[in-house]
Formats: structure tokens, C-alpha cells, sequence
């Protein structure tokens, strides 16, 4: 039956977001799945009742499925005759519901053997998938997060066994897994929480009014959820209350709290401020744990405290005084104390007494009516304690129709309601509404803290520990998740558990931290290493490119001068034996007029002047001579040379002729 109920509830999140028509549309396919398998053809209301509960695991109220057929019937999937409904066998094959389950089926066997995967392997504890099962459905409703009878007429889900200490446990401690690893089973688990939302939306007093609005409604709220709410114990706790604030005050809902709320909250932080000093990490809503995680000083928590009025006002939250009493609407404080008293069991007589006056200042300001719709209540109190909630309905709405309004709504019922009325608006609440559940559920309460801190003082005084392992085990993160690890927050196993095997195995978690730490700093230095390194790399390769840019310029500007310089000294032997040329062409003349001018002409006959002759003709062969050496560089040596290699090849010749 677990198994069926959590399947129904994903396949209602998936037909809304198929749909997004109205709620009822949601389970048209499961009631005409139902039809099509039914061994019948007339359709009886209460047999279809039964069968939706064995196949789907959900409670339909009556009047719901007569708006279903008629739905069924108008789209023919049913035709009535004689007042009777009778089902369309042909138009009721047509539809694909079977696709539907089973892949919701696949994705629901895959959350829940990794459930019983995670308890094995981090619990060593062998849990069934029934049990898994059974556990989740079991967290799902004992955590709120279905309208509860203050704001319907009832619920879809059937009635389970509560969940044990150590199944709420194991279960938050998964779902808290799988939001960590961000794990695809996450996915599913979102569409069974948002069609737990859904499905409680049939039992509304009437589920088309769901998008109306408020109409002067003052929602006050109690001290827990105003320090959630104000982010004094956390993020996780916070992010839903302030969701849940937008969404009221967005609907058109006035949000107030008493003046004793205010005074209360700084009673608490007063008190964290105290245990903070003296060592003390427990507290009823977590602050302490979250202050000393952050750091805060005495000094900080003062300043929290003078900006309170301040802080409320950023959440759109004004202080409104209690109504003076009047006769007529006065209610029995005693009697309604007492009756508080014998169901929640006040360790501090003053919060039960905040309640009472503010439940009675409620109903002052109701004037004692009833009302039938949230939106419609001139003052309702919003609160984090079931308990508050559920004799507040009991003590004064008892024997009345069950959709009257409570004076006291639990804020999880509420923000259902609100989710109902704007699901596209903040799609995001229901897994950080449940979140919020899990982070509460991994805390030890207050009667484990106390007999864990008894045990110690025991072990303390017989001398069996250290002073540092008393320090260690009374104020460390590590030793209360350990004590959560081995008891799985139930009392009674702790009965068992020794705190050597606490101090051990938060010794154990505190080494493996260390070397993470450790181990975390040295990666830290070695990618800061890898990353100059690289830098450098990159940086040296930029400087070889330039280098190699830069030889490739001086090469390309050597090449380029020496292509210039061969050019001017071309030009320049050009221009020089342009010059050379020129020199000897002007010479040449010179010489022969100096020569001509020398000889003597006025020649004499021969035999008069023998010797001028012979000195004119030397002369004359000396000019020849001197511009053959300066036109073809012709020395005495060579013509010497030439002659004396002629004689030497004429005396041969000669020499040979004769001796032959």
C-alpha cells in the first residue's frame, strides 16, 4: 500500500504538468484507469472507492468522484442511462495511463533500492524495501506537508504506522544525501512531495476557490517560525518562512505578531548568548550550533536584538497589541492551559502561558465566529507546534463541521494551501519546505541532548576521559553528528551506545577532516602551482613568439641592408668606372698631344740628325706603350716576358733546323 501511495502521488505531479487545468483534472486518468480494468460495465461509486485505494493507495471522498464522472461522462468515456453510469470501453482504451506508471514506476524502484543501498552502506543497517517504503510515506506525512484537518475535510493518504526516531532518521539523512550529491533520484522524490501537495487539494472546501485571495486576514506568528523566519538558526530553515511570507503577502494577507512574540525572541537570544558563554550547544531551535558556526559575538547578538523591530519590518511583520478583553468573547484560559498542558507537556511553564494568551487574543479578535475558509478568518496564529494546532481545533471547534477553521494552522498546512493557490509562481517550495524537515530531523532533541550531557558528567567524574575529550564531546559539530549517527536520534538506543564509542568515532571523523583539510590546502597550493606554472608557460611561450617575431624582423632588416648596401656598392663601382673611363678617355689625348708636342717637327734629313730620329721613334714607341698600360695595363715586365718567350721559341725553332 506504501508503495502505491508514494507511485500515485509522482503520477499526480506528472498529470498536473501535463494539464494545468485545475486540481480534479489531476486524477481524472487514475479513476479512468480504474474504470477500464474494472470486471464491470456499471459503474458503483463506492466499488470504484475501493478500487482506487487498492490500486492507487489514496482515500477519494465521494462527492470528489461524482465531479469526476460527470466529467468522465460529459468527454464519453461513460454514458448514463436510468440514473446509472456505464463505461465506453472503446473511447476508454484510447488513453495512456499505463505509459505513465510505468515510468514513474522505474524512477520510484530507483530512489528506493538506493535507500536501502545508502542505510546498508552508511548505517550498516539492513532495511527492507517496505520498510523504505513504508518510511518515506511515514516522513511525508508526519512532517505536515499535506493540509491538515484545521484548513480540509480529510485526506487522500491512508493512515500509516508514525515513523520510528531512526526511520525519520534514516530518511531525512537520505533525502539530505541526494540534495548533497544532486543525485537524478532527487527529481522523482520532488514529484512525490509536490503530489502529496496536489493530492490534499481535492479535500479543500472547495477546490476552485484555490486562487482567491485574502480579504483582512491578520496572520500573527508564533516565536519558532519568526526565528526561523529572522535566519537565526540557518538558512535551510529559513528559506521556506520567508517563501511562505511572500506568498501571503503577495495573496493580500496581513502578517503580525504580538508584542510577547517580540519579547520572547529576546529572551532567546539572551539565553544563546548566555550558553554560548558557558559552552552549552543545545537549544531548541538550533541557534546556538548556527551563531557559534558564524562566529557571532556577544556583541553581535546584542546588535540582532536592538534591530529586531527593524528586522521584522524588512519581512513586511508588524507588532500588533492584543484586543482588550471583552466579556462576550473571553474564552476559558484555564481550561484551555490544562488542556495544553496534558497533550504537549511544557518543560517551560511560560511558553505554555505565551500560547494561551495568544490563541485567546485569536479568538478576541475573531469575535468568537467560525469560519469556513482561511482567506475569510479575521485573525488566525501560525505556528511551528503540531501539538498547539491540534488541540487548539479539538478544544474549541470539537462536534463542529471539520471544515471549520482552526484558530492555530501549522505553517506547513498553510504553505501547502499557499503552494495550491500559485504552484508556477514558486515551484521551489515543496523541496525547501522539505529540506527544512530533514535539517530538523538530523538534530537531536533536547531529552538526547540531556542524557548525552548526563553520561558525560558520569564519565567526567569517574576520570575516564581527558579535559580536552570533555571539551571535545560537549562542544564539537563532529561529536553531536556522531551521536546522531549511532542512535538515529532515538533515546533509547542511545541507552546502548557508550560515549568512548562517540568519543571514538568522532576522533576517527575529526582525523579524516584533518587530512581533508590538509589534503584540501595541499591541492589548493598544487593547482596555485600548476596555474603560475602554466601562467609561466604561457608566458614564456608569448616571450618565444616575440623572439622568434624579433629575429624574424632583424633578419628581414639585414637582409633589407645588405640588399641596400649591394645596391650602393653597385652603383657605386658604376659610377666609378663611369669615372675611371672618363679619366682614362681624357688621359689618353693629353698624352699623345704631350708627346706630339715633344717630338720635333722640323724633321732634318736623315743623315743631318740621325739620333733625333732614333729618339723620335723611341718616343713614339713609349707613348704607344704607356696607353696600352692605361687602357689594357701593360707593364715593361710583360712585354719583357712576351718577347723573351718569343726569342726563347725562335732560337728552338731555329736550333732544331739546324741539327736536323
Amino acid at each position: 500500500m506504501a508503495s502505491q501511495t508514494v507511485l500515485s502521488l509522482a503520477v499526480l505531479q506528472v498529470n498536473w504538468d501535463k494539464h494545468r487545468k485545475d486540481y480534479l483534472e489531476n486524477f481524472l486518468p487514475m479513476v479512468v484507469e480504474c474504470i477500464r480494468l474494472s470486471k464491470n460495465d456499471v459503474i458503483s461509486t463506492s466499488e470504484l472507492k475501493q478500487d482506487l485505494e487498492s490500486r492507487f493507495g489514496l482515500r477519494f471522498p465521494e462527492s470528489a468522484l461524482g465531479i469526476i464522472l460527470r466529467r468522465l461522462r460529459k468527454r464519453d468515456y461513460l454514458r448514463v442511462e436510468n440514473k446509472t453510469y456505464y463505461r465506453n470501453m472503446a473511447n476508454l482504451a484510447s488513453l495512456t495511463f499505463h505509459e505513465t506508471q510505468q515510468k514513474i514506476i522505474t524512477m520510484h524502484d530507483a530512489l528506493i533500492n538506493k535507500m536501502v543501498e545508502f542505510c546498508k552502506k552508511e548505517f550498516t543497517f539492513i532495511c527492507t524495501l517496505e520498510e523504505a517504503e513504508i518510511n518515506l510515506l511515514a516522513f511525508l506525512k508526519e512532517n505536515d506537508l499535506l493540509i491538515m484537518a484545521a484548513v480540509t475535510t480529510g485526506t487522500l493518504i491512508p493512515d500509516v504506522t508514525p515513523a520510528s526516531k531512526s526511520g525519520k532518521y534514516y530518511v531525512a539523512k537520505y533525502i539530505n544525501h541526494l540534495q548533497d550529491t544532486k543525485s537524478a533520484e532527487l527529481d522523482y522524490l520532488e514529484k512525490v512531495i509536490e503530489g502529496n501537495m496536489l493530492a490534499n487539494a481535492i479535500f479543500l472546501p472547495d477546490p476552485m476557490r484555490a486562487g482567491q485571495k485574502f480579504r483582512k486576514t491578520k496572520l500573527f506568528f508564533d516565536t519558532t517560525f519568526l526565528i526561523y523566519a529572522l535566519g537565526y538558526a540557518g538558512k535551510p530553515r529559513q528559506d521556506p518562512c520567508t517563501e511562505l511570507l511572500e506568498m501571503l503577502y503577495e495573496t493580500g494577507a496581513d502578517l503580525r505578531c504580538f508584542p510577547h512574540t517580540v519579547n520572547e525572541i529576546v529572551g532567546i537570544l539572551d539565553s544563546c548568548a548566555r550558553r554560548m558563554r558557558s559552552g552549552q550547544r543545545s537549544d531548541p531551535f538550533g541557534t546556538v550550533d548556527y551563531f557559534i558556526e558564524k562566529e557571532y559575538t556577544d556583541s553581535d547578538i546584542q546588535l540582532l536584538i536592538n534591530n529586531l523591530r527593524k528586522n521584522l519590518n524588512s519581512l513586511r511583520i508588524q507588532i500588533e497589541e492584543k484586543p482588550p478583553y471583552t466579556s462576550e468573547y473571553v474564552i476559558d484560559e484555564d481550561t484551555f492551559s490544562k488542556a495544553l498542558e496534558s497533550e504537549i507537556h511544557y518543560q517551560n511553564p511560560e511558553a505554555k502561558n505565551r500560547d494561551v494568551d495568544s490563541i485567546s487574543a485569536i479568538m478576541r479578535l475573531r469575535h468568537l465566529q467560525e469560519y469556513c475558509f482561511v482567506e475569510e478568518c479575521r485573525a488566525l496564529l501560525i505556528t511551528t507546534n503540531y501539538g498547539l494546532a491540534k488541540v487548539s481545533r479539538s478544544f474549541f471547534y470539537k462536534g463542529t463541521p471539520e471544515r471549520v477553521v482552526s484558530p492555530c494552522i501549522t505553517d506547513s498546512s498553510l504553505t501547502t494551501l499557499l503552494w495550491l493557490k500559485k504552484p508556477l509562481k514558486m515551484p521551489d517550495l515543496p523541496m525547501k519546505r522539505i529540506i527544512a524537515d530533514c535539517y530538523a530531523a538530523l538534530q537531536p532533541d533536547l531529552q538526547l541532548i540531556q542524557a548525552y550531557l548526563n553520561k558525560i558528567q558520569q564519565i567526567e567524574q569517574r576520570v575516564e576521559i581527558t579535559p580536552d575529550e570533555v571539551l571535545m564531546l560537549r562542544h564539537s559539530l563532529e561529536a553531536k553528528q556522531a551521536l546522531m549517527d549511532l542512535t538515529s536520534g532515538d533515546e533509547e538506543v542511545f541507552e546502548h551506545v557508550t560515549v568512548q564509542e562517540i568519543l571514538e568515532l568522532v576522533k576517527k571523523r575529526m582525523q579524516v577532516k584533518m587530512r581533508e583539510e590538509i589534503q584540501a590546502k595541499a591541492n589548493i597550493q598544487i593547482q596555485k602551482a600548476r596555474t603560475e606554472l602554466d601562467s609561466a608557460k604561457t608566458v614564456l611561450a608569448q616571450k618565444g613568439q616575440q623572439l622568434i617575431q624579433a629575429e624574424g624582423t632583424i633578419y628581414e632588416l639585414k637582409t633589407s641592408a645588405h640588399v641596400r648596401e649591394t645596391n650602393v656598392t653597385l652603383r657605386a663601382n658604376k659610377i666609378a668606372r663611369f669615372i675611371g673611363l672618363a679619366f682614362k678617355t681624357a688621359l689618353i689625348p693629353i698624352i699623345v698631344i704631350s708627346i706630339a708636342f715633344s717630338l720635333p717637327w722640323q724633321f732634318p734629313s736623315i743623315s743631318e740628325s740621325p739620333i733625333r730620329y732614333g729618339i723620335t721613334i723611341i718616343l713614339s714607341i713609349l707613348c704607344i706603350l704607356t696607353i696600352m698600360n692605361l687602357v689594357k695595363g701593360t707593364t715593361i715586365n710583360s712585354i719583357a716576358r712576351n718577347i723573351e718567350i718569343k726569342c726563347q721559341n725562335a732560337i728552338s725553332n731555329l736550333l732544331k733546323s739546324i741539327t736536323s
